[in-house]
């Protein structure tokens, strides 16, 4: 696979899916899901999704600055508005 390579940058639109936890994850964003995936429905100005991580620093008494910066943890959000409201998922 090319560092490079092009097909893999997705424009346009795109669905929100949700499942239990537990379910089975597909393998492919074509073709037919597993079951328990539903769509969402649409949202009003997409979606985000972020990524927080947390470090810490290994310091020892010989240097002035840190000898390593290491992640402690990680927190990661995904947020978005729906521009419908139904009780029922759209099929």
């Amino acid at each position: 696979m090319s560092a490079f390579n092009t097909s893999n940058i997705k424009t346009g639109p795109g669905t929100i899916y949700a499942a239990p936890l537990g379910s089975t994850e597909p393998t492919s964003v074509t073709g037919t899901w597993p079951s328990g995936w539903v769509k969402l429905g649409y949202t009003d100005g997409g979606s985000s999704f972020t990524t927080t991580p947390t470090t810490g620093n290994i310091e020892v008494e010989e240097e002035y600055y840190p000898v390593e910066i290491v992640t402690t943890s990680k927190a990661s959000g995904f947020a978005f508005s729906f521009a419908q409201f139904t009780r029922n998922p759209v099929s």
